[in-house]
């Protein structure tokens, strides 16, 4: 029946049409194809209706039943006219609906059987089934995935009402007034009004919570201290040792890459270092492994420089403008949507003649991914690569896990500042004294890496021997961390968060 699924479609296009005015929902998808299911069957149902009304003599077909007929029928069609105009509240009519009331009427009314068949027969049953699967499918399609933040505050008053229980087209007739109450900031002040209450209570509320974090922080140290000390102390002499060994080497006025970006990384290096402590002396233990991650690429990098030649180092100095250039044109890009100024074009077009221009001096693909790796060199250019290359590969495992949490994957859902026993029982949100262990022994390691490559141009007897004092420092470090570990782990019904 041609006409029948004509008309369906008629109505899923409009569906579909409103759904695309919205940003997307799962909620409002569901809820309109619900709808339109009971459009559907609702119209099948009315079919069976319409040729009862049209056969002649029913009172001589139904005799006695005929009351009961016009009853139970009066009951349904109620029903379904809601259907048909997309005005149902909680009762839909689905498959599992039209299938009771078949069974119903077949068995109260057998004389209308091979009418009901008739009507089942010119839809097809099995094709309406298929049809509605494939329409449920398309309309996972609908909404808008780029909003801004009004219509993203428009779709969740839909969703609300949805989930209220208002029916399709009281929601329909309603847009109009929830568009004024949104445009008119309605939602916003009401937003201001809580946030105002709250602002009055806030220095109360920040007090208390710097209070409990402040012991928190307090009983952290005291339980941590002896690893924590040695990696500050490794920080500092780090420091010290990089500062008076760059101002040696760069007395010459030779141009030296290698020395400018190996100084540089150190440079990095001991800012992040800086970071991880002030994490883990918090209880941020991931937080604290996410940015040794950082640590440990500019480790692998300075040990990949310092083995190669100048040139090698002079690409990675000159990259910068491969990578600037990249950010530059994201900016340019999304900067309207952000609601930011345009980029200076004149600037822009400079940026862009200069990346062509090493491009040019370079070539080997120079603008790919890790591009400032010469491919005669190290023909796979990537991280996992130079990893191998310097043979700083047995840290891997670590990098693995840190980049879960960085990334989004789900395996970063899995928290360093929770035992096992409580990964599945736990949602940390906040500090934890438990999981130092790791940030703090491989961020020891990688800054001793980062030190040595810088130490290790033109060394000298002073410069030896701060490396062997760094080492026996981060020699310490990693088996007292584990040793604290592992006497929390064997403290039963510890819980290690605030």
């Amino acid at each position: 029946m041609a006409v029948f699924y004509d008309g369906l479609d008629k109505v899923f296009r409009g569906v579909t049409a409103f759904l695309d005015c919205y940003g997307r929902s799962e909620i409002l998808q569901n809820y309109f194809f619900e709808a339109f299911e009971s459009f559907a069957y609702s119209n099948l149902i009315n079919k069976f209706f319409l040729e009862v009304k049209d056969k002649d003599e029913l009172e001589e077909v139904l005799g006695d039943k005929l009351k009961l007929f016009r009853f139970e029928s009066g009951k349904v069609q109620q029903e379904i006219e809601l259907g048909l105009f997309f005005s149902l509240r909680e009762d839909k009519i689905h498959e599992g609906y039209y299938k009771n009331f078949r069974e119903t009427f077949k068995e109260e009314f057998p004389e209308l059987a091979e009418t009901m068949e008739m009507v089942e027969a010119r839809v097809d049953t099995n094709q309406l089934k298929r049809y509605l699967h494939r329409k449920r499918r398309e309309i996972k399609s609908t909404g808008k995935t780029d909003h801004d933040f009004d219509l993203f505050i428009l779709t969740t008053a839909l969703e609300a009402y949805a989930l209220g229980g208002g029916t399709p087209h009281e929601m329909a007739e309603n847009i109009p007034n929830i568009m004024e109450m949104v445009s008119k900031g309605e939602v916003v002040e009401s937003s201001e009004d809580v946030f105002k209450s709250i602002e009055r209570r806030s220095r109360t509320i920040i007090r208390d919570q710097r209070r409990i974090q402040g012991t928190f922080e307090d009983s952290l140290y005291k339980r941590w201290r002896e690893p924590l000390d040695l990696l500050e102390a490794l920080i500092m002499i780090s420091m010290e040792a990089g500062e008076a060994h760059a101002n040696k080497i760069l007395t010459d006025e030779t141009e030296s890459p290698k020395k400018e970006a190996i100084i540089r990384i150190h440079a990095r290096s001991l800012q992040i270092a800086g970071e991880v402590l002030v994490l883990l002396k918090s209880g941020y233990a991931d937080g604290a492994n996410a940015r040794w991650r950082s640590l440990h690429e500019l480790a692998v990098t300075s040990f990949f420089l310092f083995e190669n030649d100048e040139e090698v180092s002079k690409r990675y100095l000159d990259y910068v403008v491969i990578e600037k250039f990249k950010e530059a044109r994201e900016y340019r890009n999304q900067c309207e949507k952000l609601g930011y100024p345009p980029i200076d074009e004149q600037k822009f077009q400079k940026l862009k003649t200069e990346k062509e221009r090493l491009c040019e001096l370079y070539h080997d693909n120079f603008h790919w991914s890790y591009g400032w790796i010469p491919s005669d060199i190290l023909p796979k250019r990537s991280f996992r690569d130079l990893e191998e290359y310097v043979n700083l590969n047995t840290l891997r495992p670590f990098y693995k896990f840190s980049s879960a949490s960085i990334h989004g994957s789900p395996r970063g859902l899995y928290s360093l500042g929770l035992m096992d026993d409580y990964q599945e029982k736990v949602l940390l949100c906040g500090t934890s004294d438990y999981g130092l262990a790791d940030p703090l022994e491989t961020t020891a390691i990688s800054l001793l890496y980062a030190t040595l490559c810088l130490l290790n141009i033109e060394p000298d007897y002073e410069s030896i021997f701060q490396l062997q004092v760094m080492k026996s420092l981060v020699d310490k470090i990693g088996p007292l961390a584990v040793e604290i570990q592992r006497e929390l782990e064997t403290m039963t019904h510890y819980k290690p968060w605030i």
